[in-house]
């Protein structure tokens, strides 16, 4: 949910994307993970994010979006420095829609307080410099579901075969 309380954020991960609308809800749209840039000042090798901001961008088509991104991760470069020291940044995801028409930026933080002080101090900038966008909204980690993992069937555990060839007890 939101931290204002206006919005549910569900972000599905599938091993290969589902044919059709077989998984979607109505008024989703799927995307591919296109980068993936991780923070530098988190020492704990995984660290268990609270606060995802998430903002989307429409885009002409897939090479616009792209190229956006890239140019979004340039300019952040030249301004920031490529060590990405931003006190609890875990990751930024940023993901292109299938249909190349939009772009989601998904990151993680270990709190919502270093995440907003980092919108306001980096992507506002970024983002008025790359002609303008909304920078989403931050969300906070409700539930995380798996689909089981299924183990082999095992078959029911026999007699050698010594025993089960004996006759009935005399």
């Amino acid at each position: 949910m939101s931290s204002d309380g206006t919005s549910v954020l569900i972000y599905e991960q599938w091993a290969q994307i589902p044919s059709g609308d077989e998984a979607r809800s109505p008024g989703s749209v799927p995307f591919r993970l296109y980068r993936v840039v991780r923070g530098g000042a988190v020492s704990d090798e995984s660290p268990a994010p609270s606060c995802f901001p998430a903002a989307i961008f429409p885009m002409p088509d897939e090479e616009a979006s792209r190229a956006w991104i890239d140019g979004l991760l340039e300019a952040e470069e030249e301004v920031e420095g490529k060590d990405r020291d931003y006190p609890g940044a875990i990751a930024a995801n940023f993901h292109v829609s299938l249909d190349g028409k939009g772009v989601l930026v998904l990151s993680e933080w270990e709190s919502e307080k270093e995440a907003a002080e980092h919108i306001e101090e980096v992507i506002l900038p970024l983002l008025r410099q790359a002609g303008g966008g909304d920078a989403g909204a931050l969300y906070a980690h409700f539930r995380t579901v798996q689909k089981p993992v299924r183990e082999p069937a095992r078959e029911p555990a026999r007699e050698p075969a010594r025993r089960a060839a004996q006759g009935p007890v005399a």
